[in-house]
């Protein structure tokens, strides 16, 4: 059953027989919950207005293609991990000029015509948040997620109107919050972003796995929380990185299976060594040594 908040939030009541179809029998016949499962909004749910960009580039006599766009998207990102990689996790603020032109840049479009693209993609984003399109795949997944039990909400970095993107999209029923960062008043990957979706939704980090596709920003911002973090890597571009990665969240119902069938695995905290686990996986298997290296200094506060 489920009602709507004078927020415009959508809370979930559950019965028993409900809950306990929430969990599933692991190889010595103990019940394990299945997760709250936490999602990041922009590069995992919804992405920039693709067709916009692909229309302001043919008025600019330009031949972009929506390929390249969600290509260029990633690339974008992997950059951004890249370079928090190499400053030993410290995350670079991004896109000092604006998304658009970040991502222009990094499909080598420069130039008046690019900056016109730019400059209109921006001018529409003051007015309507335009990361305002999505997939078919990614409604099935969540239905599919919704109907197998999975209880779900979202924590995204933006600027307010993250639940009415979601509502125009027809998917805000999913989840029974949407946490925007500019209501909290925190940014990921600082932690305080995800503590305080948790105490809202009075919730074990335990109990709850983060999604995202900002590795430093979404997995280690949620592991400094607590949480355990699965990153989406659909161009395969993290080849070799600790943790776990998905090609997208088509595939997060068949891994969930598997990874409870299993147990929780220790790479979901990629970066942590045993010593400085924190408490919510205590318990958990030991990790190898190939799994884990020491930690970044991001991991010390």
């Amino acid at each position: 059953m489920s009602r709507k908040t004078d927020q415009g939030m959508v809370t979930y009541s559950f019965s028993r027989s409900q809950e306990r179809s929430e969990c599933r029998q692991d190889k010595t016949g103990e019940l394990r919950p299945k997760p709250y499962l936490l999602f990041d909004a922009g590069g995992t749910l919804v992405f920039p207005d693709q067709p916009f960009l692909v229309q302001q580039a043919q008025e600019q006599g330009m031949e972009l293609t929506d390929t390249q766009l969600f290509h260029g998207y990633y690339r974008l990102i992997h950059t951004l991990d890249c370079q928090a990689r190499s400053q030993s996790g410290r995350f670079p603020t991004p896109w000092a000029r604006g998304y658009a032109y970040a991502l222009l840049e990094t499909l080598g479009v420069a130039g008046p015509a690019a900056d016109a693209i730019a400059q209109a993609f921006e001018e529409c984003h003051r007015r309507k948040n335009m990361w305002t399109f999505t997939f078919p795949w990614v409604h099935k997944t969540l239905s599919d997620l919704a109907t197998q039990g999975y209880r779900m909400s979202v924590i995204s970095n933006s600027d307010g109107r993250t639940y009415q993107v979601f509502y125009d999209l027809g998917m805000a029923h999913y989840f029974e919050r949407i946490f925007d960062s500019k209501t909290l008043g925190f940014e990921k990957p600082d932690p305080a972003i995800f503590r305080a979706a948790l105490h809202a939704l009075h919730l074990s980090p335990a109990h709850a796995l983060y999604i995202g596709d900002i590795f430093y920003a979404d997995v280690i911002g949620a592991n400094r929380a607590g949480l355990g973090g699965a990153h989406l890597d659909p161009l395969g571009l993290y080849g070799g990185w600790r943790g776990v990665h998905l090609r997208d969240v088509r595939e997060l119902p068949g891994w969930l299976g598997n990874h409870y069938v299993h147990s929780p695995n220790l790479d979901l905290f990629p970066l942590w060594p045993r010593e400085n686990l924190p408490e919510s996986v205590e318990g958990w298997p030991a990790p190898t040594s190939s799994v884990l290296h020491k930690p970044q200094p991001v991991l010390a506060g």
